[in-house]
């Protein structure tokens, strides 16, 4: 799920009125990765997401991102992970302290300031952007203009 070093999060945000027409509003978040993950996208930040300055300026756009009032965040992290639930849970009790990287300090912080009871983990390894039928491996779905024909 990352795609040029930014990590997407998506923002589940449904009211009454949703629940009667049976529409929700969903935002997509994608934010730079804020520690080291050993690829060629991080080289941005030189000091630590836990500075005070950096602190502040999360806590803003935590404040400002709240205003959508998302009822579900997705973060990415392995879908079935049972750790992320069981991290943000003891986060809220107090028990666990946030690290530095974008999922805690924008995925965790955004989830507590909505109420939010549980984090809900979505990464998954596949399918990828290329087909992944074996003799047409090369064509990107909906990447191209022209749809190419597969050589059977």
């Amino acid at each position: 799920m990352t795609l040029l070093g930014l990590t997407f999060f998506i923002l589940l945000s449904a009211s009454v009125r949703a629940a009667e027409t049976g529409t929700a509003k969903v935002m997509i978040l994608g934010v730079a990765h804020l520690e080291a993950k050993h690829d060629v996208h991080n080289g941005v930040f030189e000091d630590s997401p836990l500075s005070p300055k950096r602190q502040a300026q999360i806590a803003e756009i935590i404040l400002r991102l709240s205003r959508f009032h998302p009822t579900k965040v997705l973060i990415e992290e392995p879908m079935g992970n049972l750790a992320s639930p069981d991290r943000y849970r003891r986060y809220l009790e107090g028990r666990f302290k946030l690290p530095g990287d974008e999922t805690y300090q924008f995925g965790f912080k955004l989830a507590a300031r909505a109420a939010n009871r549980t984090i809900y983990p979505i990464d998954t390894f596949g399918p990828t952007l290329l087909n992944d039928d074996r003799r047409c491996r090369r064509i990107p779905q909906g990447a191209l203009h022209e749809r190419q024909r597969c050589a059977v």
